[in-house]
C-alpha cells in the first residue's frame, strides 16, 4: 500500500531526461530559426497530392511549409503561424475563403468554386485548372510572396 506522500509524488510528471530536453530544445530553435521566414500553407485531404505540393514548395529554402489534411487544422496553423500564401485543394477551398487576406492558389478545376471563394477577397487568388507540375506551383507561389501574380 502506498503512503500520501508516495501518492503524492506519482501525481506529478516524470523529469525529462537530459536527451529528451535537448530534443525539445533543438525543435525549438528550429521553430525559432523559421520564424522569420514567410508561411506557406498546403491544405489537401489526399496524402499524395499534400506531400506532392508541400514538396514542390519545400524547393524554396526561405520558405517554411506547413501542411494540413482538415480545413479545422489549416485554421488552427493560420492563427498560429500567419501564412502569406495558401495552397488548397478543390475539396479543402473554404479555407481559401476563411483567409481573404492571404494570397492563394486553388487547385480546382470548378470554376464555380472559383468564383464562389474570390468573393470578398483582399489578396490575389491564383487558380490552377487540371494537373500542374511542381515547378509551375513553385513558381506562381514565388510570385505572390514577391507580391506579383499571374493568371492561372
Amino acid at each position: 500500500m502506498h503512503s500520501e506522500s508516495d501518492r503524492g509524488r506519482g501525481d506529478q510528471p516524470p523529469a525529462p531526461s537530459s536527451l529528451v530536453a535537448l530534443e525539445v530544445a533543438l525543435l525549438r530553435s528550429d521553430e525559432h530559426a523559421a520564424s522569420d521566414a514567410p508561411v506557406a500553407l498546403v491544405v489537401a485531404s489526399d496524402d499524395d497530392e499534400r506531400a506532392y505540393v508541400a514538396d514542390a514548395l519545400r524547393q524554396r529554402a526561405d520558405l517554411f511549409v506547413v501542411a494540413a489534411t482538415t480545413v479545422a487544422e489549416a485554421l488552427e496553423a493560420a492563427v498560429r503561424r500567419a501564412p502569406r500564401v495558401v495552397v488548397a485543394t478543390h475539396e479543402m477551398g473554404v479555407v481559401v475563403r476563411h483567409l481573404p487576406a492571404v494570397a492563394a492558389v486553388l487547385l480546382s478545376d470548378d470554376a464555380w468554386l472559383a468564383s464562389a471563394v474570390n468573393v470578398g477577397r483582399l489578396a490575389p487568388l491564383v487558380v490552377f485548372r487540371g494537373a500542374f507540375q511542381g515547378a509551375e506551383l513553385l513558381e506562381v507561389v514565388t510570385a505572390l510572396l514577391d507580391g506579383g501574380h499571374r493568371a492561372g
